[in-house]
């Protein structure tokens, strides 16, 4: 059997039995599970950025400042270095990577 046609066969399968997954959904596990849970973002604005835009870097400190909840979804690759408020999600999209770069959240938190 070729991969293409098992790729085919699963994704039928998963239809069929109508399993999916979304951002909304409300599963926490891991150290999102424990006391209050990590919610990062949730109930926020969501946005995409693409890593290569003019202004990528600038646009997503801006909108990871201060403790409202945001959701980001980052496509392509965000050079530079990153500084997280609270209450945010930064989601990378197939393919997605900081390069080179850091992650501050230092004095932050429920970031995911």
């Amino acid at each position: 059997m070729n991969r293409f046609f098992l790729s085919a066969l699963t994704g039928l399968l998963w239809v069929s039995l109508g399993i999916s997954a979304s951002v909304t959904d409300e599963v926490a596990y891991g150290w999102a599970s424990q006391g209050t849970g990590t919610t990062g973002g949730k109930g926020g604005p969501i946005d995409t950025i693409d890593g290569a835009s003019t202004g990528a870097l600038t646009k997503i400190n801006t909108l990871f400042k201060g403790a409202t909840p945001e959701i980001v979804f980052l496509k392509g690759t965000l050079a530079g270095d990153i500084k997280f408020g609270s209450n945010k999600s930064l989601i990378g999209l197939h393919g997605a990577q900081l390069n080179p770069g850091t992650i501050d959240c230092d004095g932050d938190s429920n970031i995911i």
